[in-house]
């Protein structure tokens, strides 16, 4: 039989694929140096329908047909794909013929705020497509939400973008602080009265009548949250010192501050390139900004002073 002088291999066109592909190469090569080795790309229908669950579209098999039909149509000799993506039955025109040597087997996490899955908090989301990571994750945490994530990793570490240092150190003290009207002042008073700025700025903006209809509703559940809050706290308040008095005003002036700058998004401004002196300009004068804006100080601000923490008193000290 005759040597072989040319091999084709097939692949996904995604980086790791491909990397895996010239991987396979390389490793021919060292055996076979006289044989001329290329790869070839193909985009796989897993890879352009990305909006959706694989289990919901036809599952792993999604990501091989294309390579299939490039062995049976003799475009290429053989391909290269991932062990994990294959399906548990292969037709029987094809082969298995090799497995190269397994690399480090452990799944990679990934979070801009958590070091594992054991640090975090009950509701927090976690991303991923794979059946086998989902069913371990509810097993072991069950206190975590599990939502599809599709896309090779380059465009999921894209969808993530760090939350701001300032806003981070806000919720952190608001949720690890012990005293239990710190988080009233902090998210029922300050953050859901942001909430429901962003929101009434949003009704506002919108000539949708089934979004705004949404909006009303969202803006109704948020509102009892705040007038809870308000409410409770109300007469709490009176019961503190002086001192604490003007701690959490100080600590509710620092909570709008943050809030209102977090508007200013410079590190995403600067990641695209933008302008950063007329997209600042521009975002001041833009209607969402004034209406939220006009929100922010004509409801947060009087409701902090209904609740008794921006006395002149404590302005005075602030």
């Amino acid at each position: 039989m005759d040597m072989l002088k040319k091999i084709i291999i097939a692949s996904r066109e995604s980086p790791l694929a491909m990397w895996q592909a010239e991987f396979i190469k390389k490793l021919i090569s060292e055996v076979q140096p006289a044989i001329e080795i290329t790869i070839k790309g193909f985009k796989t229908q897993g890879d352009i329908l990305l909006n959706e669950s694989l289990a919901a579209i036809g599952g792993k098999g999604l990501f091989i047909k294309e390579l299939e039909h490039a062995l049976l149509e003799r475009k290429a000799d053989l391909a290269v794909h991932s062990m994990k993506d294959l399906p548990m039955d292969i037709p029987e025109e094809f082969k298995l013929i090799a497995i190269s040597k397994r690399e480090d087997a452990r799944d990679a996490f990934v979070s801009n705020e958590y070091g594992s899955l054991k640090d975090m908090p009950k509701g927090a989301i976690v991303g991923t497509s794979s059946l086998r990571r989902q069913s371990q994750i509810k097993s072991k945490y069950p206190h975590l939400v599990i939502e599809p994530l599709r896309g090779n990793l380059q465009t999921r570490l894209k969808r993530s973008w760090p939350i701001g240092r300032a806003l981070k150190g806000l919720l952190d003290k608001i949720l690890t602080d012990p005293r239990w009207d710190l988080k009233f002042i902090g998210m029922q008073v300050v953050i859901e009265g942001l909430a429901l700025a962003a929101f009434n700025a949003a009704k506002q903006a919108t000539s949708d009548p089934v979004y705004k209809q949404m909006l009303e509703y969202i803006i109704r559940d948020e509102a009892r949250h705040v007038t809870f809050g308000i409410n409770y706290l109300t007469d709490y308040v009176q019961t503190l010192s002086e001192e604490d008095q003007i701690d959490r005003a100080k600590f509710a002036l620092e909570a709008c501050t943050v809030s209102r700058n977090r508007l200013k998004a410079y590190d995403v401004w600067e990641k695209y390139g933008m302008d950063i002196e007329y997209t600042e300009a521009y975002q001041k004068e833009h209607i969402f900004q004034t209406q939220f804006q006009d929100v922010l100080f004509s409801r947060i601000m009087p409701n902090l002073k209904r609740i008794g923490l921006l006395t002149d008193l404590s302005l005075i000290h602030i």
